[in-house]
């Protein structure tokens, strides 16, 4: 997110219902780097990976994206902060960084309420005092085995064929359940924002965590789940990023992340791109300077059920 795409971060104190305070001494120090490598969840019931490229610029500080994945797979969450706080000389990574690790660490005490507003409104209670903004999208996945795979359960099975997936999305993060086989899109979420290129945020904002759109699905073996901040949102439209995940569908998991991260950085530099973000500007008037690829930090994770990875291994070895 530019420096110019967000009026919201400059709110006055009447604005805004939130407490503002001026920039801490020291703000732009550089918020601990993320290890997407480690990060990926590979177990009976899930297997799940990030990928994460910060936009060239802010490399250094690891860009100013956000995520985490929970220790069982079970929760993921992509934060995106707001690029117009640096003007303020606060860091805009440092507010998207402590509102995903307080939902983070919600999630993983509390396996018994992972209800995505209550991750996200415990994350936004404890990150209170930090200055800055950030949208959120958090989802929660749960196992629903039928009877069948229940009879089973003492035989060690380690596959599950449904899943409840439940999603809070605040801004213009999002997701969308790709159909491995077929490479329709079964669901994708809606963009939220005050006017063009202003989304929802949360922080230093009139907005909250009721303001997020809540939504709840099933998924069924053969779906997957693509999770990213607008850096992929804006460069890749969803059918070019379900085609990825149809051609690589016999691939890892981290491979169809890394691959569909580099694919919108690609196009990012690409200066005659038209882009779901041109296309966008475009619809709401704006036609100047809004042609070529959108350079942003590019999040991505991707979740996809343990029995077809191992249905895929299992092919790959035939």
């Amino acid at each position: 997110m530019s420096s110019l795409d967000y009026g919201i971060g400059h709110l006055s104190h009447s604005q805004s219902s939130r407490p503002v305070r001026d920039p801490p001494e020291g703000s732009l120090n550089v918020s601990p780097p993320q290890a997407f490598y480690s990060d990926t969840r590979d177990n009976k019931l899930v297997s799940v990976a990030p990928w994460v490229i910060p936009h060239d610029y802010k490399k250094e500080k690891g860009g100013e994206d956000t995520y985490f994945v929970s220790e069982d797979g079970l929760v993921v969450g992509v934060f995106d902060g707001v690029g117009g706080w640096a003007d303020s000389g606060v860091n805009p990574r440092e507010y998207s960084y402590r509102l995903m690790e307080e939902c983070k660490l919600f999630a993983e005490n509390n396996p018994n309420n992972r209800n995505p507003i209550s991750i996200l409104q415990a994350g936004w209670n404890a990150a209170e005092s930090v200055v800055g903004s950030s949208t959120a999208c958090i989802v929660s996945f749960s196992p629903l085995p039928n009877e069948e795979e229940k009879a089973r359960a003492h035989a060690s099975t380690t596959s599950q064929s449904t899943f409840q997936m439940r999603v809070a999305n605040l801004g213009d993060s999002g997701l969308l359940v790709v159909n491995n086989e077929s490479g329709d899109i079964v669901f994708q979420t809606e963009e939220q924002h005050h006017y063009f290129n202003c989304p929802f945020q949360l922080g230093t904002s009139t907005d909250t965590p009721d303001d997020a759109a809540k939504s709840t699905h099933l998924l069924h073996s053969g779906h997957t789940v693509v999770v990213g901040t607008d850096g992929m949102l804006d460069n890749l439209s969803p059918q070019q990023i379900a085609n990825i995940v149809l051609n690589l569908r016999h691939d890892t998991t981290q491979k169809v992340a890394s691959t569909i991260a580099t694919e919108a950085y690609k196009v990012s530099l690409d200066s005659h791109a038209i882009t779901p973000f041109t296309k966008k500007a475009f619809q709401n008037g704006i036609v100047e300077g809004v042609v070529g690829g959108k350079p942003d930090d590019i999040t991505v994770v991707v979740f996809r059920f343990a029995s077809d990875v191992l249905n895929l291994k299992f092919s790959a070895k035939l």
